[in-house]
């Protein structure tokens, strides 16, 4: 029960959890924070992590489907599981728990 905020410089999205939120990706981190009444907040830094597609974009497609996944968010990932623990700051990687 939860209240989450998550935002990057694409835009911010809220939830409750538990929960799945569709956010839009991109090449920068994600910053999330929950807040519960009777604890302290959860904090942590989703790293964004660039595709391996996108590499092969750059090396095969001359670029011009590098731009177009990074425009659209696509050339980037987010951890799929984010672990939130309240009253602790994380930063979550890619096959970190």
């Amino acid at each position: 029960g939860a209240s989450c905020e998550l935002k990057n410089d694409e835009g911010t999205w809220t939830a409750v959890t538990p929960a799945s939120v569709m956010v839009r990706r991109s090449n920068k981190d994600m910053l999330i924070k929950c807040t519960k009444d009777g604890y302290a907040d959860a904090r942590a830094t989703a790293i964004s992590k660039t595709k391996g597609s996108m590499w092969g974009n750059i090396i095969f497609g001359g670029g011009v489907g590098a731009i177009i996944d990074h425009n659209n968010g696509s050339a980037y990932q987010y951890p799929p599981v984010l672990k939130m623990i309240m009253g602790q700051d994380t930063t979550l990687q890619e096959g970190s728990k």
